[in-house]
């Protein structure tokens, strides 16, 4: 059950970082294109891989880790490497939920919303964008603040990957 637990824990870990890392990939160059089409298309793509990927790997990685503490039978009292991934993990989750989500979905709404009416890739995702023609310097600073926070999001998952494998005695 173990080895079950840790291939999910991973699994969950690696769905995660890829889906901030590709959203950021993503909206970086749809801010530097400046095609409007383009940015409604990756604001919708954004939100259905948060809502069909990223949502259920973050459930399935913390039950997967607290599994494997269980399993594992680790010693919290002396696991200062844990209570530190775990801190982390929790203001990563504070971050993506608290910051990312809103500022996606406020750039969002200067292209009329396009995620709550259309899938990503569809026309009307793309038809929306022309409602935000105008708002392309909110949409630029908006964009900008939304990538630093991402990867502030994605280093700290890196130090919590880099605790799971080192584990170090501190």
């Amino acid at each position: 059950m173990t080895e079950v637990m840790r291939v999910l824990h991973v699994f969950g870990a690696v769905v995660l970082i890829g889906d901030l890392l590709f959203a950021g990939f993503w909206l970086s160059r749809a801010v530097k294109r400046g095609d409007t089409g383009l940015r409604a298309y990756v604001l919708a793509t954004m939100a259905w891989t948060s809502k069909s990927y990223a949502l259920p790997a973050i459930l399935v990685n913390l039950i997967a880790g607290l599994a494997l503490i269980h399993f594992k039978k680790t010693p919290m009292a002396t696991a200062l490497w844990l209570w530190i991934a775990l801190v982390l993990y929790v203001v990563v989750t504070g971050l993506w939920h608290g910051v990312l989500i809103p500022r996606r979905k406020k750039m969002a709404a200067l292209f009329g919303e396009p995620e709550k009416g259309a899938k990503a890739g569809t026309a009307a995702a793309a038809a929306a964008a022309g409602a935000g023609a105008g708002a392309a310097g909110d949409f630029d600073s908006m964009a900008r603040g939304w990538l630093s926070v991402n990867g502030v999001t994605v280093l700290l998952l890196f130090v919590i990957l880099a605790l799971m494998v080192w584990r170090p005695t501190l």
